[in-house]
């Protein structure tokens, strides 16, 4: 244990010697002893508390969407055709079997209406550009044959005002109808640069969709982070081109080691919590009544006052769980905590230990050879 921090080792794995009650065998022929610790067992589970301690202090928890390092809003998406969002996953067409959860095409963007010929030169440079501001040059010189400079300002000729409101009214239909295909078209940037992303970096990073979105005010900060998780895939067709969101084949996980950060929650609650989504996992995209009645047992778990509104713009010290799903691509290490949770659990719940563990804390005990 070498260059470990002393008070993370003092606090989460302290040397204790079992007593002998504790080492009193519960056999047939000794009811009464009552249930007893396993010192093995025991010594299992500090070891993995010890672990779980040292990577939350190198991994400490993430309370919002902002420290991952990507996410995207999976509602209130663009109306256009080009962006496609199936709740419950559809199968991709064709002979390809793989579920399919969002598919964004890159869409068609056509060009501003053209300048008309009476304000050729009188409108500043950039018109070309999306939601541009019609900037009026309010005066002009021109140079005339004898060498002269005549000046003449906008407004002396009285077509050009006309013509520029007609031209701010037939931008300001163009922007309107062109608005669901530009934002659609943001969209496609953002998963082409996470994709990019995912080129570069391997395997270091998982992409999740993620929905049961937790906010709150706690007293190390703000938590705005989903609860319900599952492992997606990003599949690109440069022939189309188009992005597609599909299944990996993992089921669905909770955040829950999030929720040992809130305050006056028991731990027998983070339990019960993680059992039933054990029992009746939730889908990150099944229907929305489903989701809602989800959000409101978890929000109603963590605190008296806790709700499920449909939507929520305040953070507050009660709990509010959302409806809002995500696209989330996080470190593989954020996972790691989770599956020591997982462990930890089992030990609590499992009658038998492995043997290989039993003999990592308690050399004396060799096992099995096969």
């Amino acid at each position: 244990m070498t260059g470990l921090p002393r008070d993370l080792i003092e606090s989460t794995y302290p040397i204790r010697e079992a007593s002998p009650k504790a080492m009193t065998p519960l056999t047939p022929d000794n009811p009464a002893a009552g249930p007893v610790e396993d010192p093995s067992r025991e010594r299992i589970r500090r070891l993995f508390e010890f672990v779980r301690a040292l990577d939350e202090r190198r991994n400490p928890i993430r309370l919002n969407l902002s420290d991952h390092r990507w996410s995207l809003p999976l509602y209130g998406l663009p109306k256009d055709p080009c962006v496609r969002l199936s709740r419950e996953g559809r199968p991709a067409t064709g002979d390809d079997e793989t579920v399919e959860y969002l598919r964004v095409s890159r869409p068609k963007l056509t060009s501003p209406p053209l300048l008309p010929e009476e304000l050729e030169g009188w409108l500043e440079p950039g018109l070309e550009k999306w939601k541009a501001v019609l900037h009026v040059i309010g005066e002009r010189s021109f140079p005339q044959a004898d060498g002269t400079v005549q000046t003449e300002k906008f407004e002396e000729d009285p077509v050009r005002p006309v013509a520029l409101e007609g031209y701010r009214e037939d931008r300001a239909a163009w922007e309107t109808a062109e608005t669901p295909a530009r934002a659609a078209f943001h969209m496609y940037e953002r998963l082409y640069s996470l994709w990019s992303s995912m080129k570069r970096e391997g395997e270091t990073a998982e992409l999740f969709v993620a929905n049961s979105l937790l906010s709150m005010k706690i007293p190390s900060g703000v938590v705005r982070h989903p609860i319900v998780l599952m492992r997606v895939q990003l599949l690109f067709d440069p022939e189309v081109p188009e992005f597609r969101i599909v299944d990996a084949g993992s089921p669905p996980q909770g955040y829950f080691e999030l929720l040992q950060k809130l305050p006056g929650v028991p731990p027998q609650v983070f339990q019960e919590i993680r059992a039933e989504f054990r029992a009746s996992p939730i889908h990150p995209l099944a229907k929305v009544e489903e989701l809602e009645a989800w959000n409101r047992r978890l929000a109603q778990w963590l605190h008296c006052h806790g709700d499920a509104p449909e939507t929520s713009t305040d953070t507050a010290a009660i709990p509010k769980v959302l409806e809002e799903p995500y696209l989330l691509w996080r470190s593989r290490s954020a996972g790691f905590a989770a599956a020591l949770d997982a462990i930890i659990e089992d030990l609590d719940r499992s009658p038998h230990l492995p043997p290989v563990l039993a003999g990592v804390v308690n050399p004396s005990s060799e096992p099995p050879h096969g």
